[in-house]
């Protein structure tokens, strides 16, 4: 999965609001097997998100609290994603992040796949380096 992200940045301060448009590509295999038989689907799709990110900012002390939620639902097919984080930033720009990450997948027909429910979820950290 590759993503790209379009927002418009609708309150910037202390609280941030951003809305716009993901559009995330999909390539993969799933492959089923049983004792009896396999079989397997391939899809590579383009498919565009609704996209909001929601973003609080605790005063004088570099931490802040988030979540973001991206999804869209078409022709009984539906993809969802959701993250909420904590994070601190130093001044120096270097910071860390942790939070909770889940995908959802419900396919009633997209491309090769009939009738798939997915469902990743689970903790998330990160390091980053804000310049």
């Amino acid at each position: 999965q590759a993503d790209a992200l379009f927002y418009y940045q609708v309150l910037d301060g202390v609280i941030s609001l951003d809305l716009g448009l993901s559009v995330s590509m999909l390539e993969g295999q799933i492959d089923i097997q049983s004792v009896t038989e396999g079989t397997n689907a391939e899809f590579d799709e383009v498919v565009p998100m609704l996209y909001v990110g929601l973003r609080a900012d605790l005063p004088s002390t570099g931490f802040w609290v988030s979540a973001e939620a991206q999804g869209i639902s078409y022709e009984g097919n539906r993809l969802m994603e959701y993250t909420a984080l904590i994070g601190y930033e130093s001044k120096v720009g270097l910071g860390f992040e942790a939070g909770y990450r889940a995908v959802q997948f419900e396919l009633k027909e997209f491309e090769d796949v009939q009738n798939a429910q997915i469902d990743i979820n689970g903790p998330y950290a990160a390091v980053n380096f804000h310049f």
